[in-house]
């Protein structure tokens, strides 16, 4: 499906057409095949797109040799890390503090469920927004590569800057409601010590 997004491109900077990404006889396929990947996970890093959310329990990796009590392997496909335990990186409990070192997540937690942003080509799952933001900084990257216009291509990479990438931010964001944060009632250490709220 790559391919869709790849034609789409080159049709923004007036390129013919492809049959397939991995053509190698083919100049326009060949740099498609170059960037189509890492501008897809360029533009998904940026935003915690919802199509693109998942959630998985991590199996527990070696000992870190210090400074930390376990250590969990991210998923391979795993673009942006959203969260741990149900917690993210604004969190105040020690219990769920963490960092990411290499591909593995460093923590104190004796389990890790995760929520992430996930690496995903199956083009026909994206929100429309993710796909005309990953389409304008692909046909950007395609007008410097193939052509050498850079004033188009410096058009398309500020279109995407300025209009593309912010309006699907937030048409995905108003999509999502964050769960109201009961300081009382989500407590863990009221929850540790049996108390009840109220």
């Amino acid at each position: 499906m790559p391919t869709s997004i790849c034609n789409e491109a080159l049709a923004e900077i007036g390129q013919s057409v492809i049959v397939d990404i991995n053509d190698t006889t083919n100049d326009a396929a060949r740099s498609c095949k170059l960037l189509f990947e890492p501008t897809a996970r360029q533009v998904m890093r940026l935003h915690p797109w919802n199509c693109l959310k998942a959630r998985q329990q991590l199996a527990l990796n070696d000992t870190p040799v210090f400074g930390w009590d376990y250590s969990y392997t991210l998923p391979t496909q795993c673009v942006r890390l959203m969260t741990v335990n149900g917690y993210d990186d604004t969190s105040n409990y020690k219990e769920d503090y963490y960092e990411i070192e290499g591909r593995d997540i460093l923590t104190d937690a004796t389990s890790c469920k995760i929520t992430y942003i996930g690496y995903n080509e199956n083009v026909p799952q994206w929100d429309p927004l993710l796909r005309r933001c990953v389409i304008t900084l692909l046909a950007s990257k395609l007008a410097f590569r193939l052509s050498q216009d850079t004033e188009l291509g410096g058009f398309l990479a500020e279109r995407f800057k300025r209009v593309d990438l912010p309006e699907a931010q937030k048409i995905d964001a108003n999509e999502r409601r964050k769960r109201f944060y009961n300081p009382v009632g989500d407590s863990p250490w009221i929850a540790a010590r049996k108390i009840q709220p109220g």
